[in-house]
């Protein structure tokens, strides 16, 4: 062990011990190295992208948003990635996602500002399902039509709940 508290050679050994316990995944590889007292150093750290924060709200809503804009088979692609919707380069990685966004608040969910415009920091926000029911592509036509006034005060005439649009 080096005065570093880190095995010799750091990365070299790293490697030969996570071959040689056949550490087939990155959360066994921190295991292993946590199970031994072991800290993993920054450089390590920043490689394998170790946030500890996989089971954080925020991180659920990242993958959602990765999944639906990138993946075919997403049910939810055909109204995102399927239309060109994409997240930006800098939101690929979690930590910057997570500077930009915050944990999300509960009650709320990843809203776009824009519904035509793609996730990033200036087009985002955490909003409850409400504001987000506000806010969809079907609601803006009736904003550009000058429609959505005259739905809404119909609406609350006759005690439809807005959402039943």
């Amino acid at each position: 062990m080096a005065e570093s508290g880190y095995p010799e050679g750091d990365i070299e050994t790293m490697r030969a011990l996570y071959a040689a316990h056949r550490l087939d995944r990155t959360r066994d590889f921190v295991a292993f190295f946590e199970a031994a007292g072991l800290e993993l150093p920054d450089e390590i750290e920043r490689r394998f992208r170790v946030h500890r924060m996989s089971s954080t709200r925020a991180y659920q809503s990242w993958r959602a948003m990765l999944n639906r804009c990138n993946n075919p088979n997403s049910t939810a692609w055909e109204n995102y990635g399927g239309r060109g919707v994409k997240v930006c380069r800098r939101w690929l990685v979690f930590a910057n996602f997570y500077d930009d966004m915050g944990e999300r608040p509960p009650g709320m969910s990843l809203d776009r500002i824009n519904p035509e415009g793609d996730y990033r920091p200036q087009n985002c926000r955490w909003a409850s399902a409400a504001v987000q029911a506000q806010n969809t592509r079907r609601r803006r036509s009736g904003v550009r039509t000058g429609m959505l006034p005259i739905l809404d005060e119909l609406d609350r005439l006759h005690g439809v709940p807005s959402r039943a649009r």
